[in-house]
């Protein structure tokens, strides 16, 4: 499967439409967490987002800001329901590690954090609720 990274500016309206549902049915309607999702980082000219396709559809999002002057913030990881279980989270994770140098950050939410730890971050900080009500961990890549 390939994977698509682009910026915001490069994303066409179909493509914009389809990560912006794939983020409200997991994140607003399935976790039942009530937030604005579209918070104006994507926007950013530094802001990545990589997608995987199967049969057109997007089954796969992570969304990459740029986090200090060499670092980067993993975010908005999210897999459809119906793709859940084939490593498509792992593997766009994957990819932004093998894609980037410097620090590497995310703020898991806590539930899955074994999964994170499974690819190589380690926790940074104490468990906190994020604006969304769901408690999340700070994590961060251990580069070798």
């Amino acid at each position: 499967m390939e994977i698509f990274d682009q910026p915001f500016s490069a994303l066409n309206t179909t493509t914009l439409y389809a990560l912006l549902r794939l983020r409200f049915e997991v994140f607003v309607l399935e976790q039942q967490s009530f937030y604005l999702d579209t918070d104006g980082r994507d926007l950013e000219p530094e802001t990545r987002h990589l997608w995987i396709e199967d049969q057109n559809q997007i089954v796969a999002y992570l969304r990459l800001l740029a986090d200090g002057p060499d670092g980067h913030c993993i975010g908005r990881v999210v897999t459809a329901p119906q793709a859940r279980g084939k490593g498509l989270g792992a593997l766009l994770v994957n990819h932004v590690a093998s894609t980037t140098s410097g620090p590497l950050t995310l703020n898991a939410q806590a539930y899955l954090a074994d999964w994170y730890l499974s690819l190589g971050y380690e926790a940074t900080g104490e468990v906190f609720d994020e604006e969304d009500g769901i408690p999340h961990l700070p994590m961060a890549l251990k580069r070798l």
